[in-house]
């Protein structure tokens, strides 16, 4: 070769030329390896560890696993069916038992327990509209409901405890012997039967089988007869 073409070339290493299809590969090439950097990345996120207890969050004594969880919800779930199965019942039927209520409402005592023109007036007379529906003051068994004599349309329940309640001079009885009655059950319209003055209820609590003071029995139990009020109120 001569000096001029010596001068003409390049001195020193030269990279050679590389054809456009060897550029399309290697873009390829490098696509084709990040896609499957990716999918595994995916895969390992995705695919469940083969034990869940060594799933946990965070590290050191604050990492909780899923037995973890799933053993904390078991025992809640215990917790509260076993609270729904013995405290609930028991707790609404001491409720139940222990209720007493006024045997009606909107009423004026027109004669009270005691004497009167030398005979036992055996409980209190309570004055009220002529239809006024009263109710079971306690819960008990109904031992008579039909007629009889002085106290006209009568009902009796016996509270099963050594008390009968006795509701007389009633227009309309709305149970029948033998049924079982809660505090709270219409039992009864108010009336004039029997030898009533007036629309009136004749009210009388027995203790084994004698008469005694109505307003006195029922107030220690809640319930003030002579100021028609109450210690529970129901709907």
């Amino acid at each position: 070769m001569s000096s001029r073409e010596d001068r003409g070339r390049y001195r020193g290493r030269r990279r050679a030329a590389t054809s456009p299809r060897s550029r399309y590969a290697a873009v390829g090439l490098t696509a084709f390896v990040g896609a499957g950097v990716v999918a595994l990345s995916g895969a390992a996120l995705a695919q469940p560890s083969a034990h869940p207890a060594t799933l946990s969050a965070g590290n050191g004594a604050a990492a909780f696993t899923v037995d973890d969880l799933t053993n904390r919800q078991t025992a809640a779930d215990r917790a509260n069916r076993a609270t729904d199965r013995t405290a609930s019942p028991s707790t609404v039927d001491q409720a139940i038992e222990g209720l007493w209520l006024l045997p009606m409402h909107n009423y004026t005592v027109a004669m009270p327990f005691g004497g009167q023109d030398g005979n036992l007036h055996a409980g209190v007379t309570l004055a009220a509209r002529n239809g006024t529906p009263f109710v079971a003051a306690h819960a008990g068994t109904v031992t008579l409901a039909r007629f009889a004599g002085a106290t006209g349309y009568t009902v009796v329940i016996d509270t099963g405890t050594g008390t009968k309640l006795v509701y007389g001079h009633a227009d309309r009885l709305l149970v029948h012997e033998g049924q079982k009655v809660e505090a709270g059950d219409v039992i009864g319209l108010v009336g004039t039967s029997g030898y009533a003055f007036g629309s009136q209820l004749f009210f009388e609590v027995q203790r084994d089988g004698a008469a005694v003071d109505p307003v006195a029995f029922m107030v220690v139990r809640g319930v003030d007869l002579k100021q028609a009020t109450q210690a529970v109120d129901l709907p």
